[in-house]
């Protein structure tokens, strides 16, 4: 009986295997619009195959909107300068994105040498001409392109003495670090620098060498060709596996060139997260006796992780938050303020000292300009002669 038994349980195991080697050959392979189920994305499979590869899990930095009319009567001028470089629409820019969409605008993106911006999302092509840039969020293609980490040659641009201006008393510039030991508008103009022009995802609270060169490009005025500013680092993300920035601004490039974006149904509205004056203080940045004042904290001692950042704001939550955000801190001592006024005045003097070393080039730079001039002129004397 037992014999029997043996006999006729691998028999059974038989027919199991041979049916199933039947059956393997009628299963389809699923394909990659199968599995990502977004054909109408895109015109081609490879694109489908590029987007699926690269940028399906890509994450998107969250966008930042700026109030500027609450910087207008702060006492603050770092916005002055975002005035004159004509960014004032950009960083207001306030938009629904779409994270899908966004994501297939990267896989498909392209910057031709003329500096036309090209893409295609669901079937529809983009081309932006340099011109469109006024219209779309009010940047004019016009300045000095930069290319970052080069910097041009002609700027006369020295990082000792750029960082020098910038960094706090009592704080030594060689070993900076991290933001909290830059001067207020100097450490604003860093914030919109990481969330606004070039965002990233990392290192926001470290200053970098491009951030130094951004911020003293800006304090002296220097018209800064925006448009392919931008359009630079988009190549630099796509081309990175870092996170995919200007969710506001794509999204205003595709209405503007007609896209559907009723089809991405992961929409987010970016509504909380708007800088205004009354955030500075979660960057311990506070204003007593009609005077702004930094005071030390743990941005000051460490970078910190992105999700940690005191300078992610939460501003629209309610009426409350935002009356919660508008008391006055406390008063500081007699002590913390002798020291920062002393601080203030080292501060100034050293920034005199800077300004005496530019005078004396400027000064040596004309005086070679003009013995120049002088030995050219004696030069054609001679030769009339």
């Amino acid at each position: 009986m037992a014999s029997s038994s043996s006999k006729y349980r691998p028999k059974v195991r038989k027919d199991k295997s041979t049916a199933m080697e039947d059956e393997a050959p009628l299963q389809k392979r699923p394909t990659v619009e199968d599995v990502l189920d977004q054909k109408r994305y895109f015109s081609t499979v490879k694109q489908m195959e590029n987007y699926g590869n690269h940028f399906y899990h890509r994450r998107i930095i969250e966008p930042k909107i700026m109030n500027l009319e609450s910087f207008m009567d702060s006492g603050l001028y770092f916005h002055q300068h975002l005035l004159f470089q004509g960014l004032s629409n950009y960083v207001t820019l306030s938009y629904s994105y779409f994270p899908e969409l966004i994501k297939v605008f990267y896989a498909n993106l392209q910057i031709s040498g003329n500096g036309y911006l090209m893409s295609e999302v669901n079937k529809k092509k983009i081309k932006l001409k340099p011109s469109d840039w006024f219209q779309i969020c009010g940047l004019k293609y016009q300045g000095r392109k930069l290319s970052l980490p080069e910097v041009p040659p002609n700027l006369n641009y020295n990082r000792d003495m750029a960082l020098a201006s910038m960094v706090r008393s009592g704080a030594r510039f060689k070993a900076v670090k991290t933001v909290g030991v830059l001067q207020i508008n100097d450490r604003l103009l860093q914030y919109v620098i990481v969330y606004f022009l070039t965002p990233r995802m990392t290192n926001i609270s470290h200053v970098l060498q491009d951030d130094i060169f951004m911020i003293w490009a800006l304090k002296n005025d220097i018209l800064i060709n925006w448009p392919h500013v931008i359009m630079q680092n988009m190549l630099k993300c796509k081309s990175t596996e870092t996170g995919l920035p200007y969710g506001i601004l794509i999204t205003a490039i595709m209405q503007y060139a007609g896209v559907d974006l009723s089809v991405d149904t992961t929409t987010t509205v970016s509504l909380r997260h708007r800088f205004l004056v009354q955030n500075l203080r979660k960057m311990n940045i506070v204003h007593v006796n009609g005077e702004w004042q930094q005071l030390r904290g743990r941005s000051d001692d460490a970078p910190q992780r992105r999700e940690e950042s005191p300078m992610d704001e939460d501003s629209d939550d309610g009426d409350n938050n935002r009356e919660e955000n508008m008391v006055e801190p406390p008063t500081p001592t007699t002590e913390q303020l002798l020291t920062q006024i002393w601080g203030g005045v080292q501060s100034i003097e050293a920034r005199l000292q800077t300004l005496t070393i530019d005078v004396d080039r400027r000064f040596n730079e004309v005086n070679s300009t003009v013995n120049q001039i002088y030995d050219l002129l004696n030069g054609d004397e001679d030769s009339d002669e």
